[in-house]
């Protein structure tokens, strides 16, 4: 898979950068696979190496590792990431479960994103907000005719603050050819504020009002 673009910032900073992303997933034997990638863009480089294992009916189980390297404010930052993750799909209840721990040992890690936003050490307002571990649990449920139900949660803890914990549950459905849904989001972040979102969505398509 071959990916090249412009990276547009829209957060702290109005950075962007060209970038090139190339990644690849080579089947082997007994049920196992090596994938990996390259994110290439101006003073950013991340390489990923990953090994993924069939477990029959247990699921499947993935290692991954990432080693980026990206210069801002004049300093080069290197670090590593890496992520366990095990997925399981139960085709006889429509049943799709995922589990993902992600462990960042170097504060000097980045990703694509994050590189745009490394602020300046020599400003007075500057505090490091570098991940240091993370868990993330989704469950999706299909309800044949009725429609859908996910939940996902996760809680990412930081080198220098407190950690954020966030929970979303949503339920998407349909009428006839009109599609609709309703989301929860619930956010614990790190300086212990918390935010709730609810949303309803829905979707009528022009040609159930206006005939051709």
């Amino acid at each position: 898979d071959l990916l090249m673009g412009e990276y547009i910032n829209n957060t702290l900073s109005s950075i962007s950068r060209n970038i090139l992303i190339m990644t690849g997933i080579y089947g082997l034997p007994a049920d196992t696979a090596g994938y990996g990638g390259l994110t290439k863009g101006e003073d950013y480089t991340a390489l990923q190496a990953g090994y993924g294992l069939g477990l029959g009916r247990v699921g499947s189980v993935s290692f991954d590792v990432t080693q980026s390297v990206t210069q801002q404010h004049q300093k080069k930052y290197s670090g590593k990431a890496y992520r366990l993750k095990y997925a399981k799909s139960f085709s006889s209840s429509g049943l799709d479960i995922g589990i993902s721990h992600y462990l960042y040992p170097d504060k000097t890690y980045y990703s694509l994103e994050e590189s745009l936003n490394i602020p300046d050490p020599q400003e007075e307002i500057y505090r490091s907000s570098q991940k240091r571990e993370r868990q993330e649990l989704s469950l999706n449920q299909s309800l044949g005719d009725y429609g859908s139900l996910s939940l996902y949660a996760y809680k990412q803890k930081y080198w220098d603050k407190k950690p954020e914990n966030y929970y979303s549950a949503s339920y998407n459905g349909n009428y006839g050819s009109n599609t609709f849904s309703l989301m929860y989001n619930y956010t614990h972040n790190e300086d212990g504020k918390t935010d709730k979102q609810i949303a309803f969505n829905v979707q009528i398509p022009l040609e159930n009002l206006l005939p051709q």
